[in-house]
């Protein structure tokens, strides 16, 4: 496992996070301190796996770096501050339960009165229905987004179609995930 520097400083490492999120992971910080590292993810092809989707991969990104985390905080090196910053407190390190649940997200439609799972860009643009959908693991919706492309609407029947297609999507992304950490 790497060890941390203990001689970096806080302006050092934002310097180093400003520079190499953006050109790595396409993620733009926003704001930068001690506790908190907040961004902004312009989604592009790097972001999509051949699916086209996005939830799937930053997933098992942030899973994969919080699992190679150590279990307990790591000890500051050198002489220590009397007040210790807070990422070194071991009442708010706790990397085992950091993921509160897994999450996966799709795209699902109605295009010529067939529903479609993972709408590429040509399917979307003739859609009559058109609907994302983030779900858990736990069974949870976490987003739920749809309209009637055609101003028409669409039957409760329809809608009850897409989440059952969308919510068997996200769940074979979720296996995939999860046999990419193994």
């Amino acid at each position: 496992m790497a060890e941390t520097n203990p001689d970096i400083t806080t302006e050092e490492i934002q310097q180093r996070i400003q520079r190499s999120f953006p050109a790595d992971m396409g993620v733009e910080p926003l704001e930068l301190t001690d506790e908190l590292c907040r961004g902004r993810i312009v989604v592009d092809d790097r972001h999509l796996h051949p699916g086209r989707l996005v939830h799937g991969g930053a997933w098992v990104a942030l899973a994969d770096a919080i699992k190679k985390l150590p279990a307990n905080v790591p000890k500051p090196r050198g002489n220590a501050p009397a007040v210790l910053p807070a990422r070194f407190d071991p009442q708010f390190y706790d990397p085992a339960h950091a993921m509160a649940d897994q999450i996966a997200a799709v795209s699902v439609g109605i295009i010529e009165g067939k529903a479609y799972l993972d709408l590429d860009y040509n399917l979307d643009s003739r859609a009559e229905v058109d609907m994302n959908v983030a779900y858990t693991a736990a069974g949870k919706f976490v987003e739920i987004q749809g309209s009637a492309e055609n101003g028409q609407g669409f039957e409760r029947q329809t809608m009850d179609t897409l989440l059952d297609l969308a919510v068997g999507g996200c769940e074979r992304i979720m296996d995939v995930q999860r046999e990419s950490l193994e």
